[in-house]
């Protein structure tokens, strides 16, 4: 079942500009990439949480589940993404710092 907030996603990007890249050389990572490691459930509480700014306790409400639950998704779902994003940033920083 898709979550009706898996099209917000691809709408954002991270991009890196560096002066040490070729001049004209932009690398974009699409954030939905590291979001495809994410359950729905995670996917949900993010954008709820970071998008759509609602707290915790409301998150709680939209999702029908305990204050523990939206905490425990939300931190496993952070620590996925900052795995990812911090992969993608290492493997960038070696391309432009190996001459």
């Amino acid at each position: 079942m898709e979550s009706k907030y898996s099209n917000l996603l691809e709408h954002v990007h991270l991009s890196i500009k560096s002066s040490s890249v070729k001049p004209g050389l932009r690398l974009t990572l699409n954030y939905q990439n590291a979001c495809n490691t994410l359950s729905t459930r995670q996917t949900e509480v993010i954008n709820l949480l970071f998008y759509e700014k609602f707290s915790y306790e409301a998150a709680v409400r939209i999702m029908d589940i305990n204050l523990r639950s939206v905490y425990t998704l939300t931190w496993n779902a952070l620590a996925i993404l900052r795995k990812e994003l911090c992969c993608f940033l290492l493997a960038f920083l070696e391309t432009v710092l190996i001459i």
